[in-house]
């Protein structure tokens, strides 16, 4: 894969990424929180941000993910743990056929199970996000990123707004189940921004018009970047082009040669011969 440390590449399912660079770039070097963190490159909503010198927690209860955590974000802090509104040790319900899908919601992991994913079961520590950070103390938290497959209510639940106050929160709000944590934040103070279709944005009073205003509209074209699973495509569409635009550059050189002009004209008399001798 090409070097993507200069061009803006959204690394994020639904270029959550771009939207929240657009609105906070501004505040680079910056920190964040990532609830729910997986894989730090593909799907990653902060990978954009870590490029850029930006640091903070990255929460994740599968092990594997946390060693490659700490593996390319050294800088940060990566705690192997899920959270809740409780503190101590619940079931973690793995979906095996899909990590992404793993979550310490009953329900959900029914749901899954009825649609055929294989699910194994295993104690994981439970913390409350206010007690996490409290533990790992930020200068700010410029945002604070949410999917927690079912858990993002009680994930709310477990943050005193009044103490930590984010500047953006993003959170999946997906469609199996009726969330509460919009309603909790705008009762905290903060406005809904944005729902693009899989993630709800919400912005702090102290955020400002213009952040906002950012925080407004989904990523598109104006927004100049590529997706991180359309870079090798590209990359090999403009070598096949910069090939191509060689080979006529090469072409017109040999066209404007000597040699040639000097071969056409003596093969001119044969190609007129030829013509004459098929009629």
């Amino acid at each position: 894969m090409s070097d993507t440390s200069e061009r803006l590449v959204s690394y994020a399912p639904n270029g959550e990424d771009i939207v929240l660079w657009r609105a906070l770039r501004h505040l680079t070097p910056g920190y964040f929180v990532d609830v729910g963190a997986c894989d730090p490159v593909v799907t990653s909503i902060t990978k954009l941000f870590s490029l850029r010198g930006w640091t903070g927690i990255n929460i994740e209860p599968l092990p594997h993910l946390v060693e490659m955590l700490d593996r390319d974000r050294p800088d940060d802090i990566n705690l192997q743990l899920a959270l809740s509104d409780t503190e101590g040790e619940l079931t973690l319900y793995v979906v095996v056929d899909d990590m992404q899908r793993t979550t310490l919601s009953e329900s959900l992991a029914d749901l899954y199970r009825a649609e055929g994913y294989r699910i194994v079961e295993q104690a994981t520590p439970v913390r409350t996000l206010g007690a996490v950070l409290s533990e790992h103390p930020l200068p700010r938290i410029d945002f604070l990123k949410i999917d927690a497959e079912g858990m993002e209510d009680a994930i709310v639940r477990g943050l005193d707004l009044s103490v930590h106050r984010p500047l953006v929160i993003v959170a999946e709000e997906g469609s199996h189940q009726r969330y509460e944590f919009p309603q909790m934040l705008t009762d905290a103070g903060y406005r809904e921004t944005l729902w693009d279709g899989l993630n709800r944005f919400f912005a702090s009073p102290e955020a400002g018009d213009e952040v906002c205003h950012d925080l407004s509209f989904p990523a598109g074209v104006h927004d100049d970047y590529v997706r991180l699973d359309l870079i090798d495509a590209l990359d090999d569409a403009r070598a096949a082009h910069r090939r191509a635009a060689d080979l006529d550059a090469h072409i017109a050189e040999i066209h404007r040669s000597s040699t040639w002009r000097v071969g056409a004209a003596l093969h001119a008399p044969v190609r007129l011969a030829r013509r004459w001798t098929s009629r």
